[in-house]
This record gives C-alpha cells, structure tokens and sequence, in this order.
C-alpha cells in the first residue's frame, strides 16, 4: 500500500487510529506506573518489620523509597521535558521508557544483599532514583501526545483515560505483590519472589517500539537545539513577557502543583495510611485499596465528561476545595473504623466494606481534580514550552510537595505527635496554593 493510500485510510478511518493510538498510551502508562509504584507497595508490606528490627534505618528508608522516587520526578521531567520540546514527544518518550524499562528489570536482577552487603542497598537506592527521573519524562510525554490526539470538543475525556492509568498502576502492583504472594507463600516472596514483580518492566520496552512506531505526528514548533539553548530561550520568553510569566508563576504553576497534590493526598498516601499509620492488617489493606481504586477508574470519564461540558477550569477548582474541606474528615474517619476492626474482630469484613466505601468516596473527590488535569495545563501553555512547563508545574506538586507532606507524617508519626502530620501539611500547602492561583488568576486577566 502506498504511503498516499494509508494517509487516506487514516483520515478516513481517523478516530479508529486515534483510539488505536491512545490505547497504546495508556496500556504504555499503566505499566510506567506499575514499574514505579512496585517499590512503594513493596516498602509498604516489608516497612513494619524494618520499623522492628531496625528502628533507626526505618525513617531514613521510608524518606528514600517514597521521598526521593517522588522528588528526583521533578528533576526528570523537566530534564525530558526540555529534550521533548526540541527533539519530539515520540523520541523522548522511547528513551524515558527505556530508562524506566531498564532500571525496573535491573531492580529484578539485583544481586542479594547476603552476597555484596551495603552495596546491593545502595545499587536499589540508585535505580529507584533512575526510575522517578525516566517517569517524570514518560508521563509528560504520553499526556501531551494524548491531549493532541483528541478530538477538539472531547479533549477532556480523551486525556482523562491517560490519567487512569496512574492509579490502575498502583492498582496493578497492589493486586501483582497479592497474587504472587498467594501463590508462593509469604517466605518464598519475601526471599525471592518479589523480584517476579520487577520482571513485568520488561513488556515497557515492546510499547515503548509500538508508540515510536505509531502514526503520531509531532507539531511544527519542533526544532532541535542543545537543552542550554532551550532553557537560555525559556529564560528569555519569560523574562521579556512579564504579563504571561506572571501567570505563570502565579496561576498555571500553583494550579498544577494542587491538581497534583490533591490526587496524591486522595490516593496514593491511604495505602502507608492504613498499613503504616493505623497499623491493619497488610492483606486486608491492600484488599481495601485495591476494591477502592477499581470502584473509582469509572469516575474518571465521567468527570472529563463534565469538564468538556462545563469546562475544565471550574471542574479542577471545584475538586480542590472539596479535596481541602473533606479529606482531613475523611482520614479521621478511616482511624474510628480502623479501631473498631481491632476492638471487634469479629465484624472486621463488615468494618472493611465500610473502610472501602470511605477511601472510595476520597479518591473519587481527588479525581475530579486529576481527570481533566492535562486539558487545563495544556490549553494554558505556550506550545513552543509546553512540555517543559507541562513537566514543571504537574511533578513539583506531586514531587515536591507531595515528598514534603510524606516526611512532615513520617517525622510526626514516629515521634507520636499525630498521625495527621501529612494531612495537616497537605491541606496547608494545598490551601496555600489555591489562595495563589486565585489571585495570580484575577491579576493576569
């Protein structure tokens, strides 16, 4: 077949190849954040018995597993982020996966520390730190490749699909460290059977081919340059149009920083909340979680359904104020069931169901914030840095501030201050930086 032939066939069957497309982005995502949630989920099953044996390691592991996997994402993203708005999405996405591919499959091979010592932690330590920099730079890209994609009038839930994934990830590593261990039996997973989970990252490197070899064309504003040239030339666009820095800094930055605060607060952290904070049972919570994100996935169609309708903007905003008066209520009710497992354990299936019901009904208000997250930053970026920009304001609030509220609880947690100490400093930022995008949004008008 020609090449004017198969242009024809894909302008007139375009939305099936658009689909086609996009489900090979979110299939790609989904196994992007089951390679970077596994480490969680494993620290998570493993961290109670570390707090036991080794109580003065235990924090500092803690800070590591979570704390620099979520604040080297930042770095990463914008890192790729620069490489992508010179060189492509394609491009950059292929390297960023295999960067994550690789580090994720050598997790899986790393040697024991029976045999090599301090060095085998150390070598964890390392590709844990390579997965969150490949993330930061794979998310981004198949976000924007997904909101181009889409249809002009459906943009919202186009791009909401991709935002699925993340949570399916977690999902995912939640269900793959349960059946393995059902399988083999707690002994043979923790000796040697987790390292099954880390195998998976090799199916990333097959998707990482069919994304580059897809039909997506990148934009014209494509022109490569060194990364020096490109940050000498964002320093310049900001620096000689103060009205768009301004609301930059002042409305798209902060905003994006809560979108990805909230749906962190909302989601990932109830997990080490349940296992680590109220101290359940780790299969019961696991179970908890895992029946929660499933009864959630639905919602977020929905929800970029609405943003289309009513815009995104009002959507977003409406999620982050419900985020900020309902989570910290939310959480305290967690606790009181939590206790009531414990005092009658008899009761402890119907107490689950109800804890199901109370973390659904959490993530779902974080999800109203995250569906439509990449249509709202994307239609308020200039495309010459958009993906920089994009990777910039999403990943420090997840990154940043996300890490910062973590080792806030962590600290408070294990000097029995409160067991709210991330919430507390979750809501604070979150409504630190509502009050900003407010206002940056009035003063750019």
């Amino acid at each position: 077949m020609s090449g004017n032939e198969i242009e024809s066939r894909h302008h007139e069957h375009g939305y099936y190849f658009k689909w086609d497309s996009l489900s090979r982005l979110c299939i790609a995502n989904l196994l992007g954040f089951f390679c970077f949630y596994t480490p969680v989920v494993l620290y998570v099953e493993t961290s109670n018995t570390l707090i036991r044996q080794f109580p003065d390691i235990a924090l500092l592991s803690s800070l590591v597993v979570f704390t620099v996997g979520y604040l080297v994402r930042p770095v990463g993203a914008v890192f790729f982020g620069l490489i992508a708005d010179g060189r492509g999405l394609k491009k950059t996405y292929s390297l960023c996966s295999m960067l994550l591919a690789g580090a994720t499959v050598g997790l899986c091979l790393m040697p024991p520390t029976e045999s090599v010592g301090m060095t085998s932690i150390i070598i964890g330590y390392g590709l844990r730190l390579l997965q969150g920099l490949a993330l930061g730079g794979a998310y981004c890209t198949t976000a924007l490749m997904a909101y181009d994609l889409a249809p002009p009038n459906a943009r919202s839930r186009f791009t909401s699909l991709i935002q699925i994934t993340s949570p399916a990830g977690y999902l995912t590593a939640i269900a793959a460290v349960i059946i393995l261990k059902l399988i083999m039996g707690a002994e043979a997973f923790a000796i040697w059977g987790w390292r099954v989970c880390f195998f998976f990252g090799i199916f990333l490197f097959y998707y990482s081919y069919k994304i580059a070899q897809g039909p997506y064309k990148e934009p014209d504003t494509i022109h490569p340059e060194k990364i020096t040239s490109r940050v000498s030339e964002l320093i310049h666009s900001f620096s000689h149009n103060p009205k768009w820095a301004r609301r930059f800094f002042l409305f798209v930055f902060p905003l994006g920083c809560a979108m990805g605060l909230s749906i962190y607060i909302s989601n990932i952290y109830q997990l080490f909340f349940l296992q680590n904070v109220l101290h359940l049972d780790p299969t019961v919570s696991k179970f908890i979680i895992a029946i929660s994100n499933l009864i959630t996935l639905p919602t977020f169609f929905l929800w970029g359904a609405l943003a289309d309708f009513k815009g995104a903007l009002k959507v977003v905003l409406g999620g982050i104020l419900l985020v900020l008066i309902t989570a910290l209520p939310g959480y305290h009710l967690m606790e009181h069931i939590a206790g009531l497992m414990r005092v009658q354990p008899t009761s402890v299936g119907v107490y689950a169901m109800e804890m199901v019901i109370v973390t659904t009904l959490i993530g779902i208000l974080g999800i109203v914030t995250y569906a439509p997250m990449i249509t709202l930053l994307s239609e308020n970026l200039p495309a010459k840095n958009r993906t920089t920009l994009f990777a910039l304001s999403y990943n420090c609030g997840f990154g940043i501030f996300g890490s910062l509220a973590h080792v806030i609880g962590s600290i408070d947690h294990e000097q029995r201050i409160t067991n709210y100490g991330s919430i507390y400093a979750a809501m604070a930022f979150l409504g630190f930086l509502l009050i900003i995008a407010a206002i940056g949004n009035r003063l750019s008008k």
